[in-house]
């Protein structure tokens, strides 16, 4: 099966793989860029931590480090980019 892109030339439809789709913690981030024009990586880590099962006491070490690593999952599928104006803040792409 053959599909048009928008530049009008046809693809097999099945050589290209469907993205998976956001899970609800990057759909909160990104919800909270919308909102607020950027994001930090602790800020994410923050809403990652909130989201899980488990509650940690000390979880708060790790909020830079996780919401950094779902910011690199963001940039990588082209959703965010880095602020270049501001060092450790994300914007919407």
């Amino acid at each position: 099966m053959k599909q048009l892109d928008f530049d009008g030339e046809e693809h097999d439809t099945r050589s290209v793989p469907r993205p998976t789709p956001l899970n609800a913690v990057q759909r909160e981030i990104l919800r909270y860029i919308g909102e607020h024009g950027s994001i930090r990586s602790v800020q994410a880590g923050e809403i990652v931590h909130a989201a899980r099962q488990h509650q940690y006491s000390d979880g708060h070490q790790y909020w830079s480090a996780d919401g950094l690593e779902a910011m690199k999952r963001l940039l990588a599928r082209g959703l965010v980019k880095r602020d270049p104006d501001k060092r450790g803040r994300w914007l919407i792409a």
